[in-house]
This record gives structure tokens, C-alpha cells and sequence, in this order.
């Protein structure tokens, strides 16, 4: 096994050759591992909401300090804090209470990727492990908190997730879009993006997200390692994918099954075509298209199109209305009909091959992604994993196609490329109060007393009275600690030593 760094990411490769196929395991992940919080940290209100947040070290700090857990909201205390460090900057509690919390609205109101881009910024991600909390002035601010803050502050205005994928609009048309994805291979999401863009974010230490689930409410989460087994596919077996090779990869020098394969390639593109055009009517659509106009005028041209071309293959032109689950099915029979008649006996008598420069790849990929906390300002961190199976076509060492193999209802949908940080930057020129709010919440985790100094220092009281004895290098290490701390602890923790 060989293990290389890159750009300080861990990426292992190893191999096992025999004389039919080839396995090669490959290996990478970030530095960090993104945090969790509550999902929805932006829009559920516990923000500014009682939540007596857990805080293990209370008997150490005073009584003062510690009661604001119950009798303030975080956001208060951010405020109060954020003001002992810069007495000019204007609170924004009222304002929290106005734009984080609608009655009777999805909490998650379009701001899910908070969480996954705050928990993917590696400035937060350090200072969040480094602290545990901080301690500015008299206000207290939790480990759980200081997550739940970063989530509920990285608002949209400072950039927008990129979401990667082709809208194909088939979760959008209910009852038959895993039959799309499994019998045509339409997914929002091909398994060669899903390979090469999250092995390539990853390289590059940058954070990437994904919708582990095919479905429009499923939320995004933030991937931090992926690992791959590519096990190349011998000629012999290629047989058993036949219903997953695309058709362009059959050459063949008769006519007839030449003719035969384009007419089916036609077919499978006016489809996919018109399941596009499909979903411009949906209420979604605006999402994902500008030009909504300028796409019914196409819809009605490509139309004519699929009925000069169909109609003699098809019954469902006999229908009032444009039928997408007949035009499935009809595509599908043609479809199989010709593999089994006519691809499948070319290639076995030789009258028809796959292209000599392609190789076929099955992959098994298991990612590893942050989960998020059920319950506010937790100090827990939550890991899962998901695995996929797939086909990836090269040429050259190029990917130029895939097929999923996973079944479709476990497959990934969008994923969702990160904008780089900008909590170390100036604010901008807008005037927009949460990225001053962030950036100065950032400042606080520098320049604010940590609760992990505060263990340091309860700590290294206790071995000092335990042995009995301070040496100088503890003397060095107590006396500084001491007076920076000693007017936030309890004078009888401190007089028990």
C-alpha cells in the first residue's frame, strides 16, 4: 500500500493485478471533521429561546457567569459578549427574533446549507475544537453554542452553496421517477460527477456537501472523506451490463444494426429531452431555469418532433395528452427489444463490438459525512456513512460515462460545492449586520478567554495538589493563567486548592 499528502490531505492507493481484471482502493479525506448542530439552525428560533444549553465545568466558574444559562438566550449572551470585546457593535437580537423564526413555516425555509457551509469552513472548524466555548467578558458561550451561532450566522447574503447536477425534473413527477432512474439511468446526478467532483473538492481541501437521498425534501450534508475500491471489468463480463452500456459505445459496420442503434439513441434523447421540458410547467421550475418563456416555446417545437418520429413505434399519441409513463414504457420495449435481438447476437457472432478504448469500471464508494444534532446547542458531533455502487466508462484514462448500479431510491441527488470562507476577510462594502456578526463572532474565538484554558487550568491546579509540589516550569505555566482567570472562577473552587 502506498499513502501520499496532498495539500495536507490524507490520500491512500493500493492495487491487486491478475491477468483478467485489476483492483485498485483509493482513499482521501479532510483535515477536519465538520461539526454538528441543529439543522435548521437559522429558522427554528431556539436562538433567542430559553434552551439552557449543557455546560460541564459549572462548578467552576461563578455562580454570576454560569446563571445566564438559564435566564438568557444565546443570542443575548453573544450580544452582551460580542460588546465586551467591541462596545460599538449594534445588537442584533430584535433583529434575530424578526428574521429567524416564522410561525408555521418548514423550519428548514431554504436555508439548510447554512449548517453544511458553516461546518465546512475550516477557520470555524479550528476555532470551535481550539475554544469549546469562550468566555468573553461575563458572558458565557458554549462549545454547542458557538456551533449553533456559526450556522444560524453564515447567512446567504456572504454566498450561496453552489448546487452541481443537471435538473432532470423525474423527482418531481410523482409515482414513477425511480422507474426513470432505474430502467433509463436519469438521475439529477450522474455517478461520474458524483466520482470526480467529490474526489477533486477533496484534493483541493475544500468542503463539499451532498443530498444523500433522491428526494426534493431530503437535506444536504457535509461530506469529509471518501473512499473507493475501482475494480476493473474483464471482456467477459462485460455482458452482464449490457443494459447499462450506452449505446454510443457499439460500433458495428452493418447498415442495418447501425441504423437500428441510432433509432434507438434518437428515441432515448427525445425522451430525456421532453421530461425536461416536462417540468417547466412545475411549480419548482423557477429554481433551476431563467428562461422559463423561452422553454414552453421549445417544448411545443420538440413536440412535433417526438410525433413525426414516434408515432410509428408508439400508442400513446392516442391519448388526449402527452403521457410520460406510456412514453417510458413504449421506449423501454423498443429499447430491450433491440438489445436482445439485435446487440446482444452482434456482439456474440462478432458483427458488432464495444469500442477497444473503453474501459469499464465497477466502483464501491463509501463516503463519510457529518450528521446534525436533534437537540440545540448539544456538544455531541455525529458521524455517518453511505455507500454507492457504480459503472465508470474511460477512455484515455477520460472519464465519458457512467451508470448508477445502486438502486434508485439510495441514490445521491445534488451535491453542493462550497464558496470559499470569508470569515477572515473585511467585511464587504453591504451593510448587512450577520456578516459583520460572523466576523466578529470569529474575533471573539481568538481573543476571548477558551473554556479549554480553563480545563488547562483546573487541571493543572489539580496535579499540583496532588503532588504536593509545583516545579517551575508549572509555576511558569499557573501564574499567567492565574491572573487572566482567576476573577471569573468561584473563590472557594479556588481556595480548595
Amino acid at each position: 500500500m502506498k499513502r501520499f499528502c496532498v495539500l495536507g490531505v490524507v490520500l491512500y492507493l493500493f492495487s491487486l493485478n491478475s491477468s483478467e481484471a485489476s483492483i485498485e482502493y483509493r482513499s482521501i479525506e479532510l483535515p477536519f471533521v465538520p461539526y454538528s448542530s441543529t439543522y435548521h439552525a437559522f429558522n427554528t428560533g431556539y436562538i433567542f429561546k430559553l434552551m439552557f444549553p449543557s455546560f460541564e465545568e459549572v462548578d467552576w466558574l461563578k455562580t454570576s457567569i454560569t446563571d445566564q444559562l438559564k435566564t438568557k438566550s444565546t443570542i443575548e449572551r453573544f450580544d452582551e459578549g460580542r460588546q465586551a470585546l467591541f462596545p460599538d457593535a449594534p445588537p442584533i437580537t430584535t433583529l434575530i427574533k424578526k428574521t429567524h423564526y416564522r410561525f408555521g413555516e418548514d423550519p428548514s425555509g431554504g436555508h439548510c446549507h447554512l449548517w453544511t457551509q458553516a461546518s465546512l469552513d475550516p477557520f470555524i472548524a479550528e476555532q470551535i475544537e481550539k475554544t469549546n466555548g469562550i468566555l468573553c467578558g461575563e458572558s458565557l458561550l458554549t462549545y454547542g453554542e458557538l456551533k449553533e451561532l456559526f450556522s444560524a450566522l453564515y447567512d446567504e447574503e456572504q454566498g450561496r452553496a453552489t448546487r452541481y447536477g443537471i435538473p432532470t425534473g423525474a423527482e418531481f413527477l410523482s409515482g414513477f421517477t425511480y422507474n426513470l432512474r432505474e430502467k433509463m439511468g436519469i438521475d439529477d446526478l450522474n455517478a461520474h460527477d458524483f466520482h470526480l467532483v467529490i474526489y477533486e473538492e477533496l484534493t483541493q481541501e475544500r468542503g463539499i456537501a451532498i443530498e444523500i437521498k433522491p428526494t426534493w425534501g431530503y437535506a444536504n450534508h457535509p461530506i469529509y472523506h471518501m473512499g473507493s475500491t475501482l475494480q476493473t471489468i474483464a471482456p467477459h463480463d462485460v455482458f452482464q451490463y449490457s443494459n447499462q452500456i450506452p449505446f454510443t459505445f457499439y460500433s458495428t459496420d452493418n447498415k442495418k444494426l447501425q441504423s437500428i442503434i441510432q433509432e434507438t439513441l434518437l428515441f432515448e434523447t427525445l425522451f430525456k429531452q421532453y421530461l425536461r421540458y416536462e417540468f417547466v410547467s412545475d411549480r419548482y421550475a423557477y429554481l433551476f431555469f431563467d428562461d422559463l418563456e423561452t422553454l414552453r416555446k421549445e417544448r411545443k417545437q420538440l413536440e412535433e418532433e417526438i410525433k413525426k418520429t414516434w408515432e410509428p413505434y408508439s400508442n400513446f399519441f392516442k391519448k388526449l395528452f402527452y403521457d410520460l409513463d406510456g412514453m417510458l414504457h413504449d421506449l423501454l420495449k423498443e429499447r430491450q427489444k433491440h438489445i436482445q435481438n439485435y446487440i446482444l447476437p452482434a456482439l456474440q457472432n462478432g458483427m458488432a463490438s464495444l469500442d477497444p478504448e473503453l474501459i469499464i469500471q465497477h466502483i464501491t464508494s463509501t463516503i463519510s459525512y457529518a450528521d446534525y444534532n436533534d437537540d440545540y446547542a448539544s456538544p455531541n458531533n455525529h458521524s455517518k456513512n453511505a455507500t454507492y455502487d457504480y459503472l465508470l466508462f474511460t477512455k484515455n484514462n477520460i472519464p465519458v460515462a457512467s451508470a448508477w448500479l445502486t438502486p434508485p431510491n439510495y441514490r445521491p441527488d445534488f451535491i453542493w460545492l462550497m464558496n470559499p470562507s470569508h470569515v477572515i476577510n473585511p467585511p464587504s462594502q453591504k451593510d448587512h449586520p450577520y456578516e459583520h456578526a460572523i466576523k466578529d463572532l470569529y474575533q471573539m474565538t481568538q481573543r476571548c478567554i477558551s473554556v479549554r484554558e480553563i480545563r488547562e487550568f483546573t487541571v493543572l491546579l489539580e496535579n499540583i495538589s496532588r503532588n504536593n509540589n509545583i516545579n517551575e516550569k508549572e509555576k511558569a505555566q499557573l501564574n499567567p493563567l492565574y491572573q487572566k482567570l482567576s476573577p471569573y472562577l468561584k473563590t472557594e473552587y479556588l481556595n480548595s486548592f
